[in-house]
């Protein structure tokens, strides 16, 4: 009989596993579509919304933000989110076939992460960025639950590295 925390861990890496394809695609698109195309992606997708409210928050930010993308960060971001979503895909794929290899990277490439997006909201915060950071914490925790659960985490092994 699986118990919550065990149905929520499972869940959890679905999660992780979606959002790591999501950002596989996403850098693809980013890849493959120039920046004049991308400019008139975004016009066409704000244009009704900002013909309702000329002050849309997300709409007016997202055109800002498409228009000053330089080449350099549009490259950044491309290969930010292949080599993230790469790895967090590939990571959660072993967790979920409960590959021994795979819990510490797991954890290891999470915490990265989650200090990475601390620093992030150091400079400006984002309830999203939190939200984001609080579940990869929820995660992580998760994955040492599973990783001593499943006896990968004795004592004696757990001293060494």
């Amino acid at each position: 009989m699986k118990s919550t925390l065990d149905r929520l861990y499972r869940i959890g890496l679905w999660i992780k596993g979606i959002d790591g394809v999501l950002e596989m695609a996403g850098g693809l698109f980013l890849l493959v579509v120039s920046q004049p195309r991308l400019g008139q992606l975004v016009t066409f997708l704000t244009q009704r919304e900002l013909a309702e409210d000329r002050g849309d928050w997300i709409a007016n930010h997202l055109r800002d933000a498409v228009s000053q993308l330089s080449p350099n960060t549009k490259l950044f971001a491309t290969m930010y989110l292949l080599g993230h979503g790469v790895v967090k895909g590939f990571l959660m794929l072993g967790l979920l076939r409960n590959l021994r290899w795979s819990y510490r990277p797991a954890m290891a490439f999470l915490l990265l992460f989650i200090g990475y997006q601390v620093y992030r909201m150091s400079l400006h915060f984002s309830l999203a960025l939190l939200l984001v950071s609080v579940l990869d914490a929820v995660i992580v925790l998760l994955v040492w639950r599973e990783y001593r659960h499943v006896g990968y985490a004795s004592p004696k092994r757990s001293m060494r590295v």
